[in-house]
């Protein structure tokens, strides 16, 4: 149970899952970008899923669907799952949980699998506001360790994660995206990638998306710092 509870073990098994099939030249695991599939395919699997998760928590053997997890899209449909048995991990288990933002990194650039993951979430109200204190409390004890990660992912990366937040129709969840923001308008001279990620906003149109005002203004003031430029 004290596996089960763990972010780590839950990180590591989305960070395999997300993997080529080969390491690299010095073992490393090396991160892919799944393409999205269709929402239906992504239905269907999470649907399928329950029972086996559910056989497998009673340490009963299983056997998934062929029609599903096909050759094609095998990678991405073990992903799916990873985001169910997640769920019902966070469900059940949510008050043993110390982290939770290393789970989110560990998706890399399969954004798509993150975003279905916390809307997921949001199915239940307080679950989804536990998340988000756990998100937001590690991200302001991690500044550092996000600027130094961000500097090796990359503007496209920072970009995204950024626009998957601000744009999330879950107001409490953009507060995980201004603080994450803020972490990089106080932090100019760690990110000289800045100017692209204003960049990114722009071909995003985040100024002219519906959002709430504390974005707005918060977007608007990052832009404007690169305006004369």
């Amino acid at each position: 149970m004290s596996l089960y509870r763990n972010p780590k073990c839950w990180s590591t098994l989305i960070m395999v899952l997300g993997s080529s099939n080969s390491l690299g030249k010095r073992g490393h695991l090396r991160p892919v970008y799944l393409r999205e599939p269709t929402l239906d395919f992504q239905t269907r699997v999470l649907a399928a899923s329950c029972g086996p998760l559910k056989d497998l928590k009673a340490r009963i053997n299983v056997s998934l669907p062929s029609s599903i997890f096909s050759a094609n899209l095998h990678h991405e449909a073990s992903l799916v799952v990873a985001v169910q048995a997640i769920q019902q991990m966070v469900f059940c288990d949510l008050p043993y949980l110390t982290s939770f933002l290393e789970i989110v990194l560990a998706f890399g650039s399969n954004f798509w699998a993150l975003r279905l993951l916390l809307d997921q979430l949001s199915c239940e109200a307080n679950v989804l506001d536990g998340v988000i204190n756990l998100i937001l409390r590690d991200l302001h004890c991690q500044k550092a360790t996000m600027l130094k990660l961000w500097q090796n992912l990359g503007p496209v990366y920072v970009g995204e994660f950024l626009c998957l937040f601000l744009t999330c129709k879950h107001l409490k969840m953009q507060y995980i995206g201004l603080l994450s923001l803020n972490i990089v308008t106080e932090n100019l001279h760690m990110c000289p990638w800045a100017k692209y990620l204003c960049n990114f906003f722009h071909n995003a149109k985040l100024k002219t998306l519906p959002l709430g005002n504390a974005i707005h203004r918060e977007v608007s003031r990052f832009m404007s710092l690169f305006d004369n430029e």
